[in-house]
């Protein structure tokens, strides 16, 4: 490691062993056993820096998402209470060199209802940046505070260095100060943790600045998120050879996504959340002289909008035809069975519009099994996530002989929406056998569906029994941290909603675990039984 670290000897006797192991002991403490240490003398205060002060997040206002406002949330003390420890942070940034040079990410979370809020705070980040020479990850989400122009201008000062930014609000003259970073490798316009069914905080985006960002010699950009209605605006083909991972979020109808992927030979990673049918994978669903496009693709996350009753009306423009899309998913991923990852999900494209779901108008056991007999085919998966539509008891076969394929290798499994068939046959006949699974997401219930007969969970200590390997269960819409102690749901910590909301990939087992998450909204609201934490027989009636 590159780290020039001061060693004070206040006591007299020099450290023992050479910097380097010290760093490599200390990388392997929590963060308590950290900061314990760092009081004991200048030069482990130097080295607990490098971890403590790493990855740091700083919160301003309050996150008041859409669920919140229906339930008339008031926490005002959270929010004066993260507001105060976020300028401590910033104070002790800009008075201590170790710590400013010890931060390679920084993640600001600014969130206001009042338009040009948050300056104070603001000015201060500012004044710090500079400091934070070793920064490489710079993430700025934000409600009414789009990134503020004296940030921006700092941020491009840091270059070269920052390789990593996400921006959910950015205005004309903000993005020209982005133009041209050289160093630039990831540029993220959606936050991995808001599910493209919440739009809140409300973001500002210029389609024309992004495209003159995205088009301004960013020759070493590999990854890019932005929401569909970008999509559809700017042009992305110029970075069809350089980019390896894309995400499109509120995807709609994917206007010109299907130019792209013949182009994107590089692509490792693809996910297009809510959109409104698969034509997009037609162009790449064939292979032709030079091989087959997205030959390099490992990722694959597709989420179908769910169809809503109204949509199902005489006088809808845009017929949902099911099979068309499970067959058009079948041949491109007939062309993909080494992928590592694989999602499928179909969601409401918003979770509050008060609506019901027209499900049980389609032939669910027909298309899906298509999707099923395609997924049995997938030989290298490490994860696996299924969205399981409106199905009758006989269907658990074909579920059981799909997940039956799995690799041993595979460590993260999502299986949703399952409420009239049982999870315990699947567990305990499939499941089991994968001896590294270490992360599992089951619910009983799918979003804007009312359900008369569905079947209890298993309960987490069941999973652990079942899962020995087992570290983190999402049970519906609650995370719990398993450990092999726990003998029942109680013994098992569960996570808190702003942990939820604001979940990171050192919260989950693994990597793919976190994946599996990334892109989904986890909400509390319209479960499929009165016995369901979160559920309000209200809620159902307001909805139909």
């Amino acid at each position: 490691m590159d780290m020039d670290v001061d060693v004070v000897e206040d006591v007299g006797i020099s450290p023992p062993w050479p910097l380097e192991i010290w760093l490599k002991v200390l990388s392997y403490l929590d963060a308590e056993d950290l900061k314990n240490i760092s009081f004991t003398s200048s030069f482990y205060h130097n080295v607990a820096a490098k971890f403590l002060f790493r990855d740091l997040t700083l919160r301003f206002g309050r996150w008041q998402s859409e669920e919140d406002r229906l339930d008339e949330v008031e926490d005002e003390e959270t929010e004066r209470r993260n507001s105060e420890r976020s300028l401590d942070v910033l104070l002790c940034l800009s008075t201590d060199v170790v710590i400013a040079g010890a931060v390679m990410s920084l993640t600001v979370f600014a969130f206001s209802r009042i338009e040009h809020a948050l300056v104070f705070e603001c000015h201060h980040i500012q004044h710090v940046l500079p400091k934070l020479k070793s920064l490489r990850e710079f993430r700025w989400i934000a409600g009414h505070p789009s990134l503020p122009l004296k940030i921006a201008k700092a941020l491009r000062a840091l270059q070269p260095g920052v390789e990593v930014v996400l921006l959910n609000g950015l205005d004309n003259a903000a993005a020209q100060q982005l133009y041209g970073l050289d160093s630039l490798r990831v540029l993220d316009f959606v936050d991995p943790n808001q599910h493209s069914g919440e739009w809140d905080p409300e973001t500002s985006h210029n389609s024309i600045s992004i495209d003159a960002v995205l088009n301004s010699g960013l020759k070493y950009l590999q990854e890019l998120s932005l929401s569909g209605y970008l999509a559809a605006r700017v042009n992305i083909q110029r970075l069809a050879d350089s980019l390896t991972r894309l995400v499109i979020c509120g995807a709609g109808e994917c206007v010109g996504l299907d130019i792209f992927l013949r182009q994107a030979h590089s692509l490792v990673s693809l996910s297009v959340v809510d959109c409104e049918d698969f034509a997009f994978l037609q162009s790449v669903s064939t292979s032709g002289e030079d091989g087959f496009p997205l030959s390099k693709l490992q990722d694959l996350k597709l989420s179908l909008a769910m169809p809503l009753a109204r949509d199902l009306s005489r006088n809808y423009s845009h017929p949902r035809n099911f099979l068309a899309q499970a067959r058009q998913l079948a041949r491109f991923l007939a062309l993909h069975v080494d992928l590592r990852r694989f999602d499928f999900a179909v969601e409401p494209v918003r979770y509050f519009d008060q609506l019901a779901s027209g499900f049980d108008q389609f032939d669910n056991v027909e298309w899906f099994g298509i999707v099923l007999g395609a997924v049995r085919k997938l030989r290298c998966l490490t994860a696996l996530g299924i969205s399981v539509p409106k199905l009758p008891l006989a269907n658990l076969v074909g579920i059981n002989d799909s997940l039956a394929n799995l690799p041993k290798t595979c460590v993260a499994v999502r299986l949703t929406g399952m409420s009239e068939i049982s999870y315990f046959p699947i567990i305990e006949e499939v499941l089991c056998t994968l001896p590294r699974l270490s992360f599992l997401c089951i619910s009983n219930w799918r979003p804007l569906e009312h359900i008369d007969d569905w079947i209890p969970l298993p309960d987490v200590s069941d999973l652990l029994r079942l899962l020995p390997n087992l570290r983190l269960a999402c049970h519906n819409s609650t995370f719990y941290d398993v450990h092999p102690s726990g003998l029942n749901n109680a013994d098992f910590p569960s996570w808190s909603d702003e942990r939820v909301r604001f979940r990171e990939v050192k919260d989950f087992p693994s990597e793919d675990a976190y994946w599996l998450m990334a892109y989904r909204f986890v909400t509390k609201r319209f479960f499929s039984g009165p016995d369901d934490p979160g559920f309000e027989e209200d809620d159902w009636d307001h909805a139909v």
